[in-house]
């Protein structure tokens, strides 16, 4: 079996929703999860895909 290596999609931090500005989120109304501030502008995909839709 060949090893596996996972590398960070963007660049940014990661904290606790309970510091996300928005109540949805910090209230976990959508679900548990962790938040993502990304500080570049380049995302790369573990697979190959299309992007369909962004949310600004």
């Amino acid at each position: 079996m060949s090893p596996l290596v996972l590398q960070a999609p963007v660049a940014g931090w990661a904290g606790p929703l309970d510091e996300v500005p928005d109540a949805v989120f910090a209230g976990r109304m959508l679900g548990d999860g962790v938040a993502i501030d990304p500080v570049g502008s380049v995302l790369i995909s573990p697979c190959d895909g299309v992007v369909v839709s962004v949310h600004r």
